[in-house]
């Protein structure tokens, strides 16, 4: 059979660099000046386009390119390289900015160094590197990270020709690979549980003794059997999040209290985890208010949301959660509790607050009428 052609549709000018420079904070736009600067001098084009994006209140392509080049002609070829070329610079100082403070880019620094270092020979040098990393991993548990620095530890070994070493040490690192490796796979095992409970409940809200029996299924999986089968603070993490979304749907609310209130404490026990990613603390927060709603428990849902609303978010993701789930259940409360005084005081406040968001997350009508 003769394969049929269509014409191309003429193609739309992509707005995702508009999308990326708009959604920069102020001193995200303050550092990327500074890295282009310490980049090359001569960069007045881009720099005149990313000044050109940023005042722009909607995006308009061919505004820009008049913006850059006036009425003299110009290949679209060459505007579309312009702009791939800053959505590349602005990505570049995103990801140098980020390194200040990410431990996944501290991690991949010292494994790129040990990388380096060993083309070079020097090897006591990442002998050095790999400390650095095998501590900061062991603290996070970035398994992957640490299965490499133990690859690392090997090769080194091997390239220095240090047999007593290998003979002395190849056991040991054996025995790490092994358990680092059952944890990771216990930590994929346990978020794929996660996942299938999720898919269960958005895939059916109406609660159906069917889907209730698919997710009575899914907890007795070995796993759930018991919080000791998690190997790892992010499997326990996991274990109580699963047990959580069941004994919700399950309306079993004593229990989905006390899960949840388990499932935040254990949490707020490792604070320094929290200053990396806060998205799975924040969902915690969530569910121990819902639950202590449902028991009306109010001055434990007043105490939860204050200690909501002070989490600092590290994305704009949690940004926008942080102020939906708060106003959400600040709305829940003052309606239950008949306060109609402070829900017009929490709307208020939210209007305020929510004008720089995107305005969908609040249109639908479940946002407002709890």
């Amino acid at each position: 059979m003769p394969i049929s052609h269509t014409e191309p549709m003429p193609k739309t000018p992509s707005d995702k660099l508009y999308k990326l420079i708009k959604s920069l904070s102020s001193a995200e736009k303050r550092y990327f000046k500074l890295f282009i600067n310490s980049k090359d001098a001569s960069n007045s084009k881009y720099l005149q386009l990313f000044d050109a994006i940023y005042a722009q209140e909607e995006f308009d392509d061919e505004a820009l390119r008049l913006e850059i080049y006036g009425n003299e002609p110009v290949e679209s070829r060459k505007f579309s390289e312009l702009k791939a070329y800053l959505y590349q610079l602005v990505l570049k100082s995103l990801e140098s900015y980020d390194e200040k403070s990410s431990i996944d880019y501290r991690l991949k620094g010292y494994l790129l160094g040990v990388r380096t270092l060993f083309r070079r020979s020097f090897f006591d040098d990442c002998k050095d590197l790999l400390y650095k990393a095998k501590k900061v991993a062991t603290e996070y548990e970035h398994f992957t990270s640490l299965i490499e620095i133990l690859e690392w530890e090997k090769r080194i070994a091997y390239a220095q020709t240090d047999i007593a070493w290998l003979d002395r040490e190849l056991r040991r690192i054996s025995e790490e690979e092994a358990h680092w490796a059952n944890c990771l796979s216990n930590f994929v095992a346990y978020r794929n549980l996660f996942f299938n409970m999720l898919l269960n409940v958005r895939k059916e809200v109406s609660r159906s003794p069917e889907q209730l029996a698919q997710m009575r299924k899914l907890m007795e999986h070995p796993l759930m059997q018991d919080e000791s089968q998690a190997l790892s603070f992010s499997a326990r993490v996991m274990y109580h999040r699963i047990n959580s979304i069941y004994l919700f749907t399950a309306s079993e609310f004593e229990a989905f209290y006390q899960s949840s209130k388990r499932l935040v404490e254990l949490m707020e026990s490792h604070p320094r985890l929290l200053k990396e990613d806060v998205s799975e603390y924040i969902s915690a927060l969530n569910n121990h208010i819902i639950s202590c709603g449902r028991l009306q428990r109010y001055g434990e849902v007043e105490q939860t949301l204050e200690k909501l609303k002070a989490v600092k978010p590290l994305t704009k993701d949690d940004e926008a959660k942080i102020h939906r789930q708060y106003y959400q259940n600040k709305f829940r409360l003052c309606i239950s509790s008949g306060d109609f005084a402070e829900g017009k005081k929490a709307l208020e406040e939210h209007l305020r607050e929510a004008e720089k968001f995107d305005q969908a997350q609040f249109s639908k009508s479940n946002f407002y009428l709890q």
